[in-house]
């Protein structure tokens, strides 16, 4: 019996890809999209991120550079991901993917936010009022708002315990609060 298993182990280990719960947890179909679409950039991997920010995302088994929720308020689980560059390592594109019935509608909401890529992370928005952070005076950048009161799920994108906007679809358009600082 213990032949067995070690025959069974050594010729399985070859075959066993390492799990990454950042690919793992893009269906195949969206992967493909994406990866036609944006030739200049690649899927997220959870090493992306910067080291201490990946042991907390691992104990939970998820990755810090995507989120999944109902974004248009269709019923549909969509995808928001961050992609890294191909070619420029400090460069990288904010996605959505809405589910449809007939595949995956892509768009890229910003390009190049200027954060540090390996500090990143999107988290689900849920319903509800945000306001501009009392931090600092609210001082407006393109389709940036002090308050916006979300009818649908959103996300935050910000850096790992740190400063985040929201973000909603509002009327067919992006808009952003800096709810967190």
């Amino acid at each position: 019996m213990r032949i067995l298993l070690f025959l069974v182990l050594t010729f399985a280990a070859p075959n066993i890809a390492l799990a990454d719960p950042c690919i793992d947890n893009i269906p195949s179909r969206l992967q493909a999209a994406l990866r036609q679409r944006f030739t200049d950039e690649r899927l997220p991997v959870a090493t992306d991120s910067a080291e201490e920010n990946q042991l907390a995302a691992k104990k939970e088994g998820k990755c810090l550079l995507e989120a999944r929720m109902d974004l248009d308020g269709d019923g549909r689980k969509d995808f928001v991901l961050l992609m890294p560059s191909a070619k420029h390592p400090k460069e990288y594109r904010l996605v959505v993917a809405f589910q449809r019935s007939n595949g995956w509608h892509l768009m890229t909401i910003e390009k190049d936010l200027g954060y540090e890529f390996a500090t990143l992370a999107i988290d689900p928005a849920p319903p509800g009022l945000y306001v501009h952070t009392d931090a600092f005076a609210f001082v407006p950048s393109p389709r940036e708002v002090e308050r916006f009161h979300a009818k649908h799920s959103g996300f935050y994108l910000g850096i790992v315990e740190g400063a985040a906007d929201a973000y909603f679809l509002n009327k067919g358009h992006w808009l952003h609060v800096h709810s967190i600082d």
